[in-house]
Parts: C-alpha cells; structure tokens; sequence
C-alpha cells in the first residue's frame, strides 16, 4: 500500500495535508504502530527483569540460610546439650526451613530488612554455639603426665598441645612437618610463657601417618625423647579432608585410599608402636577425634567377605572429586554407592547407602578404632568426640566463602 501510495499521480489538494509541523494521516498511523510495538517490547523486557530481579532477591538470604542450616545441625541437632527447645530432629529442621523460605519471601519485597534478620539470626547462632563450648580448667584435676597428639602442628591439635602444656603435662607434639612442629611449640611457649620441657617433639622423627614406616620410628623416638615414661593420655587427632578419586586418591606408599589410610591405618599403627614398646601406662585414656560426618559414613560390602579387601583403595568410596559442589560447601556432594552400608543411621538421613566419600568414611574408621582399642585392652579408657565445625587446615583445599560454616 505504500508503494501504490508513493507512486499514484498526486492531485491538487489530496490527500489533505495537515499544517506544518504535524506528520501526515499515513504516517501518524505509522508512528503510532511503532509506539505500540516499542511499548509492548519495553513491557516484555521489564517483565522478564522483573522476573529476574525477584528471583535474585529471593535468593539473597539463602547463603546466610546455608551457613545458618549447617551450624545449627552441627549444634543443635546433633547436641542435645544445646537445643534448648528439646525439640525432634526433624521437627526443628523443619521449622529452620520454614523460617528461610519466609525470611525469602520477605526478601521480594523488602531485601535489605530480610538480609538484617538473616544476618542477625547466623550471627546470635554461632555466638550462641560457638559460645556453648566448654572452657578448660586452669588447673588439671590429675597430676602431670605425659601425653601424645598428633596433629599438633597446626588447629585443634595445636591448641590441644597448647592447653595441655599450660597446665602442667608434658606433651609429645606429633607432626608431619618438622618444620610446622617447631614453629607451633616456637609460638605455643611464646603465649603461653611455660617452660620448653612442657612441649617434646622427637629428634629426626617426623610422624606422616601416610607412611605407616614413620609411625613405629615415632613411638620408637617418643619413647627415647621421655626418657621411657609411661603415656597416660593419647589424642589421635591428625587428619584432612581427601580429594580425588581412584588413583588421583590414593596413597603412594600402599594404594590404599589415603583418607582411609593416613586416619586409621597410620593411627593404628602409631598405637600398635607404642604398645610393642610398653609405652602406655596402665591407666592410658585414648581420645579419637572423630566427626558427625561418620552418620555419613560407609563401607562396601566386599570387606566383610573373603580377604576383606574391594573398597580398600577407593574403587566405591573415593574422595571428593572436586572440594566442594559450590566455593562455599564445606563438604563434597553426598553419593549412593550400591553395596555400601551404613553402621550408624542419621536422625536426618536414614542408612540407605548415601555417604560423604573417604572423609565420613574414616572418622567412622575413628570410632571403631576408639571401640577396638578399649576391647583388646591397650589402653584404660578410650572414646571418640565430634569437636563442632571448626576453622582449621583439615580442609587444606577449602574456599574462604565458607568461612561462615566454621567456628
């Protein structure tokens, strides 16, 4: 039509022209379509940025809700002791639930109030979990002894050998690094201001408990380095969170799973060096530092056949193949695997084969190395203890987004 418009012969006085200025009848109508077309492309995108904005504010609040969900299993769920409120597992993690999916639909409207109340609720946790751990006396209700712990180099062992040391035992710092060893008993005597003898690390005997070699020249050194004195407390605490699968997690020396093996395997054999040495007293207490994440733990059915071999080396429980499902995951995807079971059921997750890999695998390890300790009566008194989530180098590969999870 514009064509026929545009080469018609024009008469005189048609079409009528409007006054200047003004567009023509033809192309008002034109203009107009435009403007509609522009209007409704301009209303489509603000929908679609509309859609987009609300799904982000939704999900403002569900990082704090994460790191909110995960201390407060850690505390409360799995810490009678903490929840208060007495409530069932699944009914105080329902109401957790319920809280996040409210404070998400607040954060639609009004995200920065949602954010407040997020943050507020993370933050009166962890000071109300964080804050429930029990300080240490200052002085020790036994008299001085001599005590073992590996791991001692840096987090939880450290500030074990640190506690200690200040109050009168003599401890025996066990460490992968010679190096990371000396500078933490450099740094512990610093703080502390107690005297050097309090902290013993064996000459030339760097205990690798991936190296299962190093464990019997350790107890071998321990006992040169007291002079033969008796061992009256052990703590078993070294530890990390493997990686990789198959062969990328596999220990060098054995080709077994190094979780597995560095975390039981090693202990175990420290343990077995320093009883061939009759370098456990008589009342010995054996502390294993273990985890809740042995709910999540597993073996595969193969080791309770035959040789007792088929998961040994990481062919069904491997490690993490990446550290995290996220930057700010504190652990690996959770995964079936058929034929693993597991020997202790969750209040959350039911034993239905659904394990964390090697990591759950060998705290696990842990507690029946604490259990089997005690039955064949190595030491006096033994147990395993879950010490919260917190801020150490277990992780060695954890991202610092996940800093909120840890205490």
């Amino acid at each position: 039509h514009l064509e026929l418009y545009a080469t018609r012969p024009k008469r005189e006085g048609y079409p009528p022209r409007e006054p200047d200025g003004v567009a023509t009848n033809m192309e008002a109508k034109f203009a107009r379509a435009a403007a509609r077309d522009d209007l409704r492309q301009r209303r489509t995108a603000a929908a679609q940025l509309s859609w987009t904005g609300t799904a982000i504010r939704f999900a403002l609040p569900l990082p704090l809700a994460a790191a909110f969900t995960f201390r407060a299993v850690d505390g409360l769920i799995f810490e009678p002791a903490l929840n208060e409120a007495g409530l069932p597992p699944h009914a105080l993690l329902g109401l957790i639930m319920a809280t996040w999916v409210s404070l998400s639909l607040l954060s639609v409207s009004r995200p920065s109030v949602a954010l407040a109340l997020a943050a507020t609720a993370l933050g009166t946790l962890k000071q109300r979990v964080d804050g429930g751990v029990l300080k240490p006396p200052a002085v020790s209700p036994t008299a001085p002894v001599v005590a073992l712990v590996t791991g001692a180099s840096s987090g939880i062992g450290r500030e074990v050998a640190a506690e200690l040391a200040r109050q009168g035992h003599t401890v025996v710092m066990g460490c992968r690094s010679a190096a990371r060893c000396s500078a933490a008993r450099v740094e512990i005597l610093a703080r502390l201001d107690v005297p050097g003898s309090r902290l013993v690390i064996p000459p030339d005997a760097a205990l690798d408990l991936a190296r299962l070699s190093t464990a019997a020249r350790f107890a071998s050194a321990t006992g040169e380095a007291t002079g033969g004195a008796a061992i009256e407390l052990l703590v078993l605490n070294a530890g990390f969170v493997p990686l990789g699968s198959g062969g990328s997690g596999r220990s060098g020396e054995s080709g077994l799973e190094e979780g597995l093996y560095a975390m039981y395997y090693g202990h175990q054999a420290l343990v077995r060096g320093l009883a061939s040495l009759h370098l456990l007293g008589p009342s010995a207490t054996a502390v294993v530092v273990s985890s809740d994440a042995m709910r999540f733990g597993g073996f595969d059915g193969s080791l309770e056949t035959g040789s007792g071999e088929g998961d040994l080396a990481g062919e069904v429980t491997a490690g993490c193949a990446l550290p995290g499902p996220l930057p700010c995951a504190p652990l690996c995807w959770p995964a079936a695997a058929p034929g693993v079971s597991n020997l202790v059921e969750s209040p959350l997750v039911p034993a239905t084969g659904w394990s964390f890999g090697a990591y759950a695998r060998a705290k696990l390890s842990g507690v029946l190395l604490a259990k089997e300790m005690l039955a064949r009566g190595l030491v006096a008194r033994s147990t395993s203890v879950h010490p919260g989530i917190v801020n150490t180098a277990t992780d060695r590969h954890r991202h610092r987004l996940r800093q909120p999870f840890w205490r």
